[in-house]
């Protein structure tokens, strides 16, 4: 059988996990079937691609950028002529957009609806392409995946599509996040915080992930506390970016706080293994795989109780109200004062992040193609 895997940019340790299509799921995937033939298209960095295994090959597509009316040519045209010519007999698309012009069976992936939650904080056309589109990429789809039981629910809430056709397949924490030694946090701080504790965040600046709020907390927080531990902020620029960096301009901690727009990938896991203590205070995720990179690096995690997170996190974080800035400032005060609170976190998120294991939802995915086989 032969199966083709749209992944729109190729995307290694992503900073925002709305983006994030594993692919070391696609390698697991193909591993397990050795005898099905695998075809990822793709509008990202071919060169990147490395150590595919063999039964996989890779078809490079011009980006549509954020274009929607490139997109439709893409999914509608482009597409269903790669899929016609390689005689492909299940398409995977894993970004929420279905091919609607071809008869090849399709399994779609939908990471999250936030284009329902905050329409006004997508470019122009965008929330409107998924707000008019939606309904009929869900219908096209002979199956759904979603990352978490919310997404399950909003779908069946939204679009009454029958929840036998939905499945959940989580996201799991990145292989290059792990527990650091001393000396290897000591380096980082000396290379990111002048030698000094953190709290960190990692994310899109986006509206949608509260950082406003944050730098609130943060400031309530560093009047209470009289300490030099700073806020590190690093994030892939999006929505209303500008207007976010315009206003931390007259920030009163501004020189404890640290915005880092372009850190190195491998540097991703260094940071976030050396933190006190993570932050993540957005108001909207479909799968925040952010805090189980953090709950495996062996950091303590502070998360909003809201959308998706509170079922990600399960009983590794301590959950607060993203809304309530004094809530908020009060945890980060307990972390950074409380030892045995810490530690109790600390071991709490390692032992969550196990839940999330690569291998499991490979298998879930295998299945689901192994039923359309057997169909």
């Amino acid at each position: 059988m032969k199966i083709a895997i749209n992944i729109p940019t190729y995307v290694t340790g992503s900073l925002d996990s709305g983006k994030a299509f594993n692919i070391e799921l696609i390698k697991k995937i193909a591993l397990s079937e050795p005898s099905n033939e695998f075809i990822i298209t793709q509008s990202g960095d071919i060169e990147k691609m490395q150590n595919m295994p063999g039964n996989i090959s890779i078809i490079n597509l011009d980006s549509p950028g954020k274009n929607f009316l490139k997109w439709r040519l893409t999914y509608d045209y482009k597409i269903p002529s790669i899929l016609k010519k390689n005689g492909v007999d299940l398409f995977i698309a894993t970004d929420g957009i279905c091919s609607l012009r071809t008869k090849i069976p399709q399994i779609l992936f939908v990471q999250d609806l936030s284009y329902l939650i905050f329409p006004e904080l997508f470019p122009s056309g965008i929330a409107a392409f998924f707000k008019r589109n939606t309904a009929g990429f869900l219908k096209k789809a002979v199956q759904i995946v979603v990352p978490s039981q919310f997404i399950e629910n909003q779908i069946i809430a939204k679009y009454k599509s029958d929840p036998a056709k939905i499945h959940i397949a989580e996201q799991s924490p990145g292989v290059e996040f792990r527990q650091l030694s001393w000396e290897e946090k000591e380096s980082t701080r000396e290379k990111y915080s002048e030698g000094k504790e953190f709290f960190l965040f990692v994310g899109t600046i986006h509206p949608k992930n509260n950082l406003k709020q944050l730098l609130q907390a943060f400031s309530l927080f560093k009047k209470r506390q009289k300490t030099n531990t700073q806020l590190l902020i690093v994030g892939e620029r999006g929505r209303l970016h500008e207007e976010f960096i315009s206003s931390f301009a007259h920030y009163k901690f501004k020189n404890e706080v640290k915005i880092i727009e372009d850190l190195p990938a491998v540097d991703l896991p260094l940071l976030m293994g050396t933190a006190n203590a993570f932050v993540y205070p957005s108001l909207y995720d479909g799968f925040p795989v952010s805090i189980l990179n953090a709950m495996k690096a062996g950091v303590p995690v502070l998360a909003s109780a809201r959308s998706a997170i509170p079922e990600t996190a399960g009983e590794g974080a301590i959950l607060f109200d993203p809304e309530n800035v004094n809530e908020l400032s009060a945890q980060m005060m307990n972390i950074y004062k409380n030892e045995n609170l810490r530690n109790e976190m600390v071991n709490r998120g390692l032992e969550r992040a196990k839940d999330f294991n690569i291998a499991k939802i490979a298998e879930k995915i295998r299945k689901l193609i192994h039923t359309f086989k057997q169909n």
